[in-house]
Formats: C-alpha cells, sequence, structure tokens
C-alpha cells in the first residue's frame, strides 16, 4: 500500500512538472503539437513580388551540408575531373573565392550545438527567397527568406524573443521584440533583419512589410498569395514534375528588373558587327519580356520549362508576324522533319517561318560590301534586277519551314571530284519543303547561277568548264557547283526530291554524300539508313516538352567529338592575334637602317626595287616570328578547346524547342548528362 501510495503521489508530481512544463514551454516558445503550415511556402509570398525562388526537399541535394549528394559520382566523372583541374576552374574559385565561401558553410555547420546540420534547423523541405526591387540596384531591394522549420529550428526561432538566454548582445545584436515579429540589427549585419515564425514556416526579410504580408496572407487563407497567382499555378504547380518534386521554382519580372539595374534591354543588339546578334535581335528583345515563370530540375542533367510573357506593344511588325506563325506539334516534328535528319546528326535544327522574313533579315545583317558583291552577280546575270526579287521569288516558291543537319563527314573521298582546302568541316545539309508546282523557280535559280559560274566563284576540272555538272545518283538528279570557297570539300550539291504525295523538298549539302544520306534516310529509313526520329533518346526528351514549337534543335556532342577535336588546331591558329602592321614596320625600318645605312631613306617612301629589297629581308624575320608566336601559343589554346571538347563529353543529348505566340514565349530545353 505504501509503494502504490508512494508511486501515485510521483505520478501526481510527475504529470504536475509535464503539465507546469509542457504549459510554460508553450507559454514561453511554441506548442510542441503545434501543426504545419499545411501549404507551400509560396502560401505567404505576396503575389506582386518581383522575384520569386523555391526548392522542395532541400535536404536530399545535401549529404552533410554543404556537401553535395551527387559529390562522390561527380568527382568520378571525367568531364567534372578536367574542370576541377582546369585554369579556368582555378580562377574562377580565385575571383569568387569559392574555397573561402565553403568553409565558412562548413564552418557555421560545426558552430551549431548537438551537432545539428544546417539543414536540419532551416530548409531541410522548402526553401523559398523573394524581392521587391528598388532604387538604382539590386543592392536597394527588399528581400525575404521563407523555410520550413525542424523543432529545433522552432526553438531557435522561439529563443531569438528571450535575447538573454542566446547572449545576443553581448555579440553586439541589437534585439527588438514585438508582438509577432523580432528585429535584428548591429553585429556587422549590413542591414535590419525582421524575423517571425508561422507554425512550421521561418520568414526572415530586410522588411516589415514581409513579415506583416506572411501574416496577412495567413489570415485569409493565402488570397493574393504567390500560391495562387495564375502564372504560377500555370507553369509550376499545376504541370507535370519529377517524382521528386524538387526542381527549383522561378518567377521573374524582367522588365522590374531592368529598370532597376538601368540595363536598357536591348539585347542582341541589332547594331553589332557580326552577324549572329544583328540577326537574332531583329527577331527577339529582351525587353519585351515582361515576366518569365517556370520550372527547372538537376537530376542527370538539366530539365528546364518556362514561359516568358511579352509586351506586345514593344514588338516590332516582323516579331509579331513571326510568333503568329503556328507551330509544329510533335508529330510533325517526328514524322516530317526529324525523319530527314540521321540518327547520328550532330546538330539539327527546324523552324518554323516566313523564309521571306528570314532572307531579308539575313540580308540586313549581313556586311553591306558583302550584300553588293551578291547583288551585283545577281544584277549582271540578267534574270534579277535585285536581290528582292529573288527573295520575293523564294518567298513565294517555298514553304514556311527548312531544317539544317550537320553530322561527322566520314564520306569516301571523291579522287575525280573537285579540289578542296583540307579544313575538317561537318558534312552539313539544308532542307526546304517546295510549295506544290513551285520546284521549277529553284531549277532556274541553280541553272542561272551554273551557267554563269565563274562571276559566282566557281571552278570546273578544267579551264573551260563552268563548275557546274548535273549527275544521277541514287534516283536522283543531283546539280553539283564546284566551288574552291567553300571550307572542307569545295563543293555544293543539290536536288529536289519527292517525300510523300503532296510534299517536295530541295536539298543543298556541301558534299553529295551528305546529300544523299538525307534523301535515303527520309525515303528508306532503319536498318540501313536510321532516322533521328527513330532514336529512343531523341523522343524520350521531346515528350516531355511544349506540344507545340517553332524552333527545335537537337544536339549530339558525342557525335561531334571527332570533328571538333580536328577543328582545334584550325581554331587555335586563327585565334592568335598578331600586329603585323606594327611588327612589319618595325622590321622593315631596321632593315631599312641596315640596308640603306646613312642614306637617309625613310619607310613608305622607297622605290619598287628598293621595297622589293626591303621585303626580301624582313621576309625570314616575319616568318619567324609566326613560327614561333604558334609554337608558344597554338599548344595553350588547343589545350584550351581540348578542356572543352572534354566538358561536353559529360553531356549525352540536348534538346531545345521554342514556342511562339505574340503574347508569351515557351522555352523547353533538356540537357541529358548522367553521372556513370
Amino acid at each position: 500500500m505504501k509503494r502504490k501510495r508512494l508511486f501515485r503521489i510521483l505520478a501526481s508530481v510527475l504529470a504536475v512538472c509535464l503539465f507546469a512544463g509542457y504549459f510554460a514551454f508553450s507559454t514561453f516558445l511554441f506548442s510542441p503539437f503545434e501543426g504545419r503550415l499545411g501549404v507551400d511556402v509560396a502560401g505567404l509570398v505576396p503575389r506582386e513580388v518581383d522575384l520569386f525562388l523555391a526548392r522542395s526537399e532541400l535536404g536530399w541535394a545535401f549529404d552533410g551540408f554543404p556537401r553535395l549528394a551527387v559529390q562522390e559520382r561527380l568527382d568520378g566523372h571525367a568531364s567534372w575531373q578536367e574542370w576541377t583541374a582546369s585554369p579556368e576552374c582555378a580562377e574562377l574559385s580565385e575571383r569568387f573565392d569559392v574555397e573561402g565561401a565553403l568553409g565558412e558553410l562548413a564552418a557555421l555547420g560545426e558552430r551549431l550545438p548537438m551537432g545539428l546540420d544546417p539543414l536540419d534547423v532551416f530548409g531541410g523541405r522548402d526553401l523559398a527567397l523573394a524581392a521587391r526591387f528598388g532604387g538604382t540596384g539590386l543592392e536597394d531591394a527588399d528581400w525575404a527568406v521563407y523555410g520550413t522549420l525542424h523543432w529545433t529550428g522552432k526553438l531557435a526561432v522561439s529563443l531569438l524573443r528571450h535575447p538573454g538566454l542566446l547572449g545576443l548582445e553581448g555579440q553586439g545584436l541589437s534585439v527588438t521584440v514585438e508582438a509577432d515579429h523580432v528585429r535584428l540589427g548591429g553585429g556587422g549585419l549590413p542591414r535590419e533583419l525582421w524575423l517571425t515564425r508561422i507554425r512550421d514556416v521561418a520568414v526572415i526579410a530586410t522588411s516589415r512589410e514581409f513579415i506583416e504580408d506572411a501574416h496577412r496572407l495567413e489570415a485569409v487563407t493565402y488570397e493574393d498569395s504567390m500560391l495562387l497567382r495564375a502564372e504560377y499555378c500555370d507553369h509550376v504547380k499545376n504541370v507535370e514534375r519529377s517524382p521528386a518534386g524538387d526542381e527549383l521554382e522561378f518567377f521573374l519580372k524582367v522588365r522590374d528588373l531592368l529598370e532597376t539595374t538601368g540595363i536598357s534591354g536591348a539585347w542582341p543588339d541589332t547594331s553589332a558587327l557580326e552577324f549572329a546578334p544583328a540577326f537574332l535581335g531583329r527577331f527577339f528583345q529582351a525587353n519585351t519580356v515582361n515576366l518569365v515563370v517556370g520550372q527547372m530540375g538537376l537530376d542527370e542533367g538539366l530539365s528546364l520549362d518556362a514561359r516568358a510573357r511579352l509586351s506586345s506593344e514593344l514588338m516590332t511588325p516582323l516579331q509579331t508576324r513571326a510568333y503568329r506563325r503556328m507551330g509544329a506539334d510533335r508529330t510533325e516534328i517526328l514524322e516530317e522533319a526529324a525523319a530527314l535528319a540521321p540518327e547520328d546528326a550532330s546538330f539539327f535544327l527546324y523552324m518554323k517561318g516566313d523564309i521571306g522574313d528570314l532572307l531579308e533579315q539575313v540580308v540586313v545583317s549581313l556586311e553591306p560590301d558583302m550584300v553588293q558583291l551578291i547583288e551585283e552577280s545577281l544584277q549582271a546575270t540578267g534574270q534579277y534586277r535585285s536581290l528582292q526579287q529573288l527573295i520575293d521569288e523564294l518567298r513565294s516558291s517555298l514553304r514556311d519551314r527548312f531544317a539544317i543537319v550537320l553530322r561527322p563527314n566520314d564520306y569516301p573521298h571523291d579522287p575525280d571530284g573537285p579540289e578542296a582546302d583540307g579544313q575538317p568541316v561537318f558534312a552539313m545539309a539544308l532542307v526546304t519543303w517546295i510549295k506544290q508546282e513551285r520546284d521549277s523557280v529553284l531549277v532556274d535559280l541553280r541553272d542561272t547561277i551554273g551557267r554563269q559560274g565563274k562571276r559566282f566563284g566557281l571552278r570546273g576540272k578544267t579551264e573551260n568548264d563552268s563548275g557546274y555538272y548535273r549527275n544521277q545518283v541514287g534516283g536522283y538528279e543531283i546539280r553539283e557547283f564546284w566551288a574552291p570557297l567553300v571550307p572542307g570539300t569545295g563543293m555544293v550539291a543539290t536536288a529536289n526530291a519527292r517525300i510523300g504525295d503532296d510534299d517536295q523538298v530541295c536539298v543543298v549539302a556541301n558534299c553529295i554524300g551528305m546529300l544523299e544520306h538525307v534523301l535515303k534516310t527520309r525515303s528508306q529509313g532503319a536498318p540501313t539508313h536510321p532516322r533521328l526520329a527513330a532514336r529512343s533518346d531523341f523522343r524520350s526528351l521531346l515528350s516531355t516538352c511544349v506540344a507545340k514549337a517553332n524552333v527545335v534543335m537537337w544536339c549530339d556532342p558525342q557525335s561531334a567529338q571527332s570533328t571538333l577535336r580536328r577543328q582545334a588546331r584550325r581554331w587555335a591558329e586563327d585565334s592568335i592575334v598578331i600586329d603585323w602592321n606594327l611588327e612589319r614596320a618595325r622590321l622593315e625600318q631596321q632593315a631599312i637602317n641596315e640596308v640603306f645605312a646613312g642614306q637617309g631613306k625613310q619607310r613608305g617612301r622607297l622605290s619598287e626595287d628598293e621595297q622589293a629589297r626591303i621585303d626580301r629581308a624582313v621576309a625570314p624575320e616575319i616568318e619567324a616570328i609566326a613560327e614561333r608566336v604558334a609554337r608558344e601559343q597554338v599548344p595553350e589554346v588547343m589545350a584550351a578547346y581540348e578542356r572543352r571538347i572534354v566538358y561536353s563529353e559529360g553531356v549525352t543529348a540536348s534538346l531545345l524547342l521554342l514556342g511562339f505566340d505574340p503574347k508569351y514565349v515557351d522555352v523547353s530545353l533538356r540537357i541529358a548528362a548522367p553521372l556513370r
């Protein structure tokens, strides 16, 4: 009986202590039985923010903070090993002090009590970042971080309301405790911070407004939050996700960012001397993008899906016309476009757009001297008044689509073919679709160029040959243009061919082997000429992309390796720049002083015979300088190119789709990079 009485007394005391402890813990810290927020942290983010980034299951990305979960597999990958040992990696690491930053992160984890990992305390499940831009730069923006908390994190946040227990004032921090938040300042903080906790979510912000918004949004059941914003729901929350659901979510008001940073957004630059930016800038400008929203995954490569909403009032008539063009669906891409490309294509581009508009923008993007030369050559034929007349004829003869295919040039050399300069090049083919009953326009154009071959730089087998030939290969009539200026092959081959009851294509290639390969790929397919359309990785990546696209771009780095390596030396040699004007002036003056010593001769005022003597004198010196610079610089530049090739070997395939609409652009990017 005494034992029972003692047990009852102890049980009663324990119950009182537990109740009192629970009451005290709940009053001063938080309720142990407090539930979770119940929705994504985006529910606490105001819908009008300028930037929103979020990721779920952040803890899965690390194997003990800050070590990545895939670090061991990454360290064993050849491409990663090449990168970490490269000068580029060392330079990048030094510039951004990567080692120092990683050391600070590791030290942060070591300072936590009880051997806790930072992800156990904060961000182990969901982590989000939001910003409101303002002022004249990003440093003036207001930022907020939202993260789910482990119970240890909830304890740490709650203890901030009792700064004396943590000794924060001794660290120089000033802590102001208010009804629903804590304000921190001093202690080396560049700005004041506001911190609050809503159930299992902590909010840390550089302005009180974010804190007030979070509590208001919880009270109104997340109305007017990012979670319920239409663009976020349509392109992030309600789209197909990976099984892990750990993609990086993003939302950015591009126009607000450009205004804040003072960037005009006139990019690409249409006034650039280089062709690519001058051409692309006529079809797209960054300042026409209002906002971008989407998600990005990093599992065995990269997977990105985004929608860029456009400001139609800023678009040019050309852009509006181009963006109204109906995109190709997956059936068209597989059965009409990719069925022409060989399975081992290194590069494949399929684009839908008005051929006339494209050609006109090519012309205005080229150097004026080149355009004038082309136009004069056409006018000299007597068939065309201007280059625009040719463009108009092609616009009326070709359908609104074309394809470009590149693959290794492994076709047998034809000893009876044209002379080539020996450059290693890809075998290339351009495919255009011909409107019904308009193939004669292309035939007439080829005959016009062929009949006046010398005017267009053609050179035949003999002095009297025009360099324009007709052959029958594989049942197709092929027209050959022997042009020494064409790199690597010295020729262009063309053919018109029917690929269906109603479809007819014109194929232009830089060698006969490639032209025949493309035509047989379309007409025969596997097993002798397998198609890109049948590749499992191409079909798999395509099936997860946007349903319709105006631009389809495929790249297979593995197929391109051999050609890229052969091209490396030429790239290296072409990348070396020597100021020959300065070097020649120095050498000539030195030679003049030696050859015409005491005669008062000056450079630029020599007779033809005197200049010839000086040229003969400096020629060996110039050759020696070229050889020395090549000997010193080419190996280093080649090594840099080789490293880039090795980096690309980590990628097995990549696919980019762009879908246009006058109000938006849809982007799907897939890069397969397995860590095998």
